[in-house]
């Protein structure tokens, strides 16, 4: 581009000096010739760096729709062709399918185990909830019979009590009045020493 502007404005330039003699040749005419040139060049590189700039990392950009499956897989198959338009719902490319399917199977058998295992937990539940109904059942009647037999003992227990007492009562008045006779000498010491001995066991057999 640029050498055939020197080129065309040089033919000018000779037609005009030379060939046709239209500008008579001197120092200043010459000079005046140079110097357009040069502002020619200078406008002409003014012009390209603005309009047509160079450079030595040239990028080239374009808009475009990305594609990203949800899954991660191996593509086996892309069923469609460049520059060709699609409507909407076509299968642009395909994953193999294997993978997910031996996932599929594999959460399938673990799912019947897990049924399976399902199914023996309930019968052992069920057989559970028939011993513990079977052994509150037994509680209950041993709580009866229990409570029978500590009736029984509770009233037997309250005789003792009565009779214990009773006996208690006798042999502390026994007690106050042997210690005045101790006291004044009217029986043995002995004999006082008998009864506090007995009002001792009984309040112990009382407690």
């Amino acid at each position: 581009m640029v050498e055939l502007i020197i080129g065309t404005y040089g033919l000018i330039c000779w037609l005009v000096f030379k060939k046709l003699r239209l500008i008579p040749v001197n120092a200043y005419t010459v000079c005046t010739a140079i110097m357009i040139g040069i502002a020619m060049l200078g406008v002409l590189g003014v012009l390209l760096l603005k309009y047509q700039p160079a450079s030595s990392d040239g990028r080239l950009y374009t808009v475009t729709t990305p594609i990203v499956p949800q899954v991660s897989g191996q593509v086996i198959a892309v069923p469609v062709a460049s520059n060709v338009p699609l409507p909407e719902g076509d299968v642009l490319f395909q994953i193999d399918p294997a993978p997910y399917e031996y996932e599929v199977n594999r959460l399938e058998a673990k799912l019947a185990a897990a049924n399976t295992s399902l199914s023996s937990s309930k019968e052992r539940l069920t057989a559970a909830q028939a011993a513990t109904a079977q052994a509150k059942a037994d509680v209950a009647a041993s709580e009866s019979a229990y409570d029978r037999q500590a009736q029984q003992q509770r009233d037997q227990a309250a005789v003792g009590v009565a009779q214990v007492s009773a006996q208690l009562s006798l042999a502390r008045k026994d007690y106050v009045r042997y210690k005045e006779l101790v006291e004044t000498g009217t029986i043995p010491r002995q004999k006082f020493e008998q009864v506090s001995e007995q009002v001792e066991r009984l309040e112990a057999q009382l407690r």
